[in-house]
């Protein structure tokens, strides 16, 4: 294969004392962006899909495409993520629209669905390009693992001065499971 678009490319064939044969001059074109794809389904891994709920993040990639499904390397393409199929309440948390990098791929990172359910499923776009989605995956709930102060009110001297002296100081406690995600019951 030629993995370099170009003009002339001329092919000439030898073996030992034959005589050689060549191909008239040839130009390889760019190849066109036409489609997204994943290039690695990460919310059909268990693990992956416990992070999605817990908002501990996932990172999903999408590759520009030729018609072929060769990689397209073309930068500064948007491609925006969205739930097209909920099973519920869940959002879709993080930064949802990326830019390709110089090799045409778009790195989401962290994100998260808030809502356990099943079956749910992204799916990436980018203007008139031929959309890619996930395989349907299901978010389970998590399980409570542990507590955790999430908003005191005893960071400044003055407040812990109204503890001693018997004022209302307001706490909040958190349900977590074991990544630090918010449970709820």
């Amino acid at each position: 294969s030629i993995d370099t678009a170009g003009t002339p490319y001329v092919l000439t064939a030898t073996a030992g004392t034959l005589v050689p044969s060549s191909t008239n001059p040839f130009q390889i074109t760019p190849s066109t962006v036409r489609k997204l794809s994943f290039v690695d389904a990460a919310v059909n891994n268990a693990a992956e899909q416990v992070a999605l709920t817990t908002g501990v993040g996932v990172a999903l990639k999408v590759q520009l495409q030729d018609s072929a499904g060769g990689s397209v390397t073309t930068q500064f393409v948007p491609v925006t993520l969205a739930l097209t199929s909920n099973a519920g309440p869940g959002t879709l948390s993080g930064t949802t629209t990326v830019l390709t990098d110089n090799t045409g791929l778009a790195t989401f990172a962290n994100l998260s669905i808030d809502t356990a359910g099943t079956p749910y499923v992204l799916t990436a776009t980018s203007g008139t390009l031929t959309p890619s989605s996930t395989l349907a995956f299901a978010i389970t709930a998590s399980t409570v693992r542990k507590l955790a102060f999430v908003a005191t009110a005893v960071n400044t001297a003055a407040e812990r001065a109204a503890l001693t002296t018997g004022a209302a100081v307001p706490l909040m406690v958190q349900l977590q499971d074991s990544a630090g995600g918010s449970v709820s019951t």
